[in-house]
């Protein structure tokens, strides 16, 4: 009897019929138990990122050395500093980790991606899956009348996790895949997330490698028509409010109103660890009553101001900000050897920050640690002088050491 051999091309098709809708049926079951649980979707994720760092920390190798690096030592000790002051000051525990969450994230981060787990291909498979997934669940929920679907938490965040992994598994290619670029901006126009669809259009500018005239024209296309939906997703959020209506810039004018007296010395590095906001600046932020501390319900501290960008400054200063996105873009820079990738990384960040809590949230950090520990871009690794033989000249070429450009950065942030 003859063996029955399925061509590989319909094995493929099926491999990847079964693994999008076992991702499916995965994401959204968990979506509707959390649901139903009452559960806090932030917290598990916070789990998922903090088991990947004890993970990394017990096993790979260099992941203990990483700690030892200058700038992550000064982190833990100025955490440990806001610890020891919050204590003293009698502040909730909670209230100190979200002042101090993305200090901490920064130092789970350069652990996390000390060893390699995931293929281009797994990494490329992840972020369709989660785009074709993201968006067949909000059309249901858009087609059921609800505005702002969210399938974990807010929207804001879940998308800005799903744009991160877009670019962590096309950013590598010299320009990106139509049909994942519309989808992506199709799932946050749906969404209603305008900070959500400025990290897509962002993630799919950097993904661009333009080598040709024709790229070029690509990219300008591409920038207005991005721009274009950006205006639409604004004007019709906003509709006929003014700017008053736009709690974002309420929150700048509250941040603009604590700081109105602050030297050069406090501008520089942020307040006294977890100092609450004052009792005038809660007073008009009381519609925002679950954001108050645990501990006193009449305190509120800069978590309340939603933007990650405001958080950081008023907590740990310009410098604090700086160091934040210096370590972020040396951690990227070390994976994947780029600078234009770095760059979309810290743009994408960016863009989720100025309206929410970017890299002070669990949900995007996870993000950042798969892509961190996937194999995107990686060049391998060749010693210096090494000799390699051209296929037509047939004699040994000595390779030139490689430049030190960026190697303070390449022996700190890489085991």
């Amino acid at each position: 009897m003859k063996n029955l051999r399925v061509p590989k091309q319909k094995t493929r098709r099926l491999a990847g019929f079964a693994w999008y809708t076992g991702c499916f049926i995965l994401l959204t079951s968990s979506s509707v138990i959390i649901k139903l649980a009452h559960l806090q979707a932030s917290v598990l994720f916070d789990a998922l990122v903090l088991i990947i760092f004890l993970h990394r920390l017990i096993l790979a190798n260099g992941a203990r050395e990483r700690l030892s690096n200058p700038v992550i030592l000064l982190i833990l000790i100025y955490c440990i500093y806001g610890f020891a002051v919050s204590s003293i000051n009698s502040v909730g525990f909670s209230d100190y980790i979200y002042a101090f969450k993305s200090m901490i994230y920064l130092v789970i981060m350069s652990v996390a991606s000390c060893k390699i787990t995931l293929t281009r291909t797994q990494i490329e498979n992840i972020a369709k899956a989660s785009i074709l997934v993201f968006l067949i669940n909000y059309s249901i929920y858009r087609a059921l009348g609800v505005p702002r679907p969210a399938f974990f938490v807010e929207n804001n965040f879940e998308l800005a996790s799903v744009v991160i992994l877009y670019f962590g598994a096309f950013s590598y290619r010299p320009k990106p895949p139509a049909i994942w670029a519309i989808l992506l901006l199709l799932l946050c126009l749906i969404s209603g997330s305008r900070s959500a669809l400025g990290a897509a259009v962002l993630a799919i500018a950097f993904s661009f490698r333009p080598r040709r005239p024709k790229d070029i024209v690509t990219m300008a296309g591409a920038a207005v028509v991005g721009v274009s939906l950006i205006y639409y997703l604004f004007s019709s959020r906003s509709g006929d409010n003014d700017l008053t209506a736009i709690d974002r810039l309420n929150f700048l004018h509250i941040f603009l109103y604590e700081t109105s007296d602050w030297t050069l010395w406090q501008y520089l590095f942020g307040t006294t660890p977890v100092t609450p906001l004052s009792i005038r600046a809660c007073a008009d932020l009381v519609s925002y009553a679950p954001l108050f501390s645990d501990e006193n319900s009449l305190t509120c501290y800069s978590v309340i101001l939603h933007s990650f960008f405001l958080r950081v400054v008023f907590d740990h200063g310009i410098l604090g900000l700086i160091v934040t996105i210096f370590i972020l873009y040396s951690l990227f820079r070390s994976a994947s050897d780029s600078a234009r990738v770095s760059c979309g990384f810290v743009a994408i960040c960016a863009a989720n920050g100025l309206s929410v809590s970017a890299l002070s949230s669990g949900v995007v950090v996870f993000g950042l640690t798969v892509v961190l520990i996937s194999a995107r871009g990686q060049k391998k690794k060749q010693p210096p002088n090494a000799t390699a033989i051209h296929p037509a000249m047939r004699h040994p070429i000595v390779k030139s050491r490689p430049p030190l450009t960026y190697t303070y950065i390449r022996r700190d942030f890489t085991c």
